[in-house]
């Protein structure tokens, strides 16, 4: 299996796929991700690194591309953090009045579904002087098995 750190944009009036080629670092190789666009910004967070069912093989990483300066830029936060986590649900929203990213659920590993799944909500807000943490809006009730 091949996981790829690649990004694509799509071009509606050439009807044509372009391969970016952003200047400096990039998120590491992934699948699963979820990924909203946040006022002209592309947010990408968690996936899946590596095939195996262990802890590691998720993330919780954070990352922006800026399509105005074709730049990725990683996100990091002090305080609580969402736990590592695949296939999370992410969208762009407002909180307190501010654009974010909010992330829903997802699965951690190791473990099977009834044990990994999560419900939990989280908000980064990306504007101001809050965008250097995440907000933790509702809890995890179903936790893996240590």
């Amino acid at each position: 299996y091949t996981y790829y750190n690649q990004l694509w944009l799509y071009d509606f009036e050439a009807n044509a796929w372009t391969l970016t080629q952003p200047r400096g670092d990039r998120p590491e190789p992934r699948d699963h991700h979820g990924a909203a666009g946040v006022d002209g910004v592309l947010y990408v967070f968690g996936g899946r690194v590596k095939e195996a069912r262990t802890a590691d093989a998720v993330i919780n990483d954070l990352w922006s591309f800026s399509l105005a300066q074709g730049v990725w830029k990683l996100h990091t936060a002090s305080g609580p953090a969402p736990r590592p986590r695949y296939m999370p649900g992410v969208a762009a929203t407002k909180h307190q009045g501010r654009s974010a990213v909010a992330v829903f659920g997802g699965e951690s590993l190791p473990g099977s579904t009834k044990t990994t799944s999560m419900n939990d909500l989280w908000v980064f807000p990306t504007e101001g002087s809050a965008a250097a943490g995440w907000v933790s809006l509702y809890g995890d009730e179903c936790l893996p098995d240590v």
